[in-house]
């Protein structure tokens, strides 16, 4: 039987750079660091178009600067901030992993005596937590599954216009 943490350790190859990102509604937080732990730089950037090139220019000279041949995003995946920049790195062919909220936060805890908790640290232990192998293995949806607007939806509300659908309640949902 193979050590599946081994195994995921050596998707991030020698020699990259590797970024982990803190997600929120307005502006991403992100740490650059190398594969042996020495944070680069940091940043904060906006959720869009152009703040994703703002960091991919500053991973391109943080690249010459410290001599790595590549990079890699790991992602923490709470709410759903974080998609705009996964399918961004995607369609660049970037390489990304998902790191779950809830690993980051128990890896922080344990690892912090001190218990602190800030946009630049979460975003230093999904770095972290992707260089020892404990990532989501996930792949991004493409297609219809993409949007969010295909997923979830209400069973029969899709051909009634939203001010035209009446809430249901319990006992009525369960009898119809």
């Amino acid at each position: 039987m193979k050590n599946s943490a081994a195994q995921k350790r050596k998707q991030v190859p020698a020699g990259y750079l590797v970024v982990g990102v803190d997600p929120h509604k307005k502006k991403h937080a992100a740490v650059l660091m190398t594969q042996d732990f020495v944070v680069c730089s940091k940043l904060k950037f906006d959720n869009a178009r152009e703040g994703f090139e703002k960091v991919l220019e500053r991973v391109r000279t943080e690249m010459l600067k410290t001599g790595c041949r590549g990079v890699i995003f790991a992602i923490e995946t709470g709410a759903h901030h974080w998609r705009n920049l996964a399918y961004f790195l995607d369609e660049k062919g970037i390489p990304l992993r998902l790191i779950n909220q809830f690993t980051l936060k128990r890896r922080r805890e344990g690892k912090d005596l001190n218990h602190r908790k800030n946009d630049y640290r979460d975003s230093e232990v999904a770095a972290q937590l992707l260089c020892t192998g404990e990532f989501n293995a996930a792949r991004l949806s493409q297609g219809v599954y993409r949007t969010e607007k295909a997923v979830r939806q209400c069973p029969g509300t899709s051909s009634v216009p939203r001010n035209r659908r009446r809430s249901l309640s319990w006992p009525e949902h369960f009898l119809s």
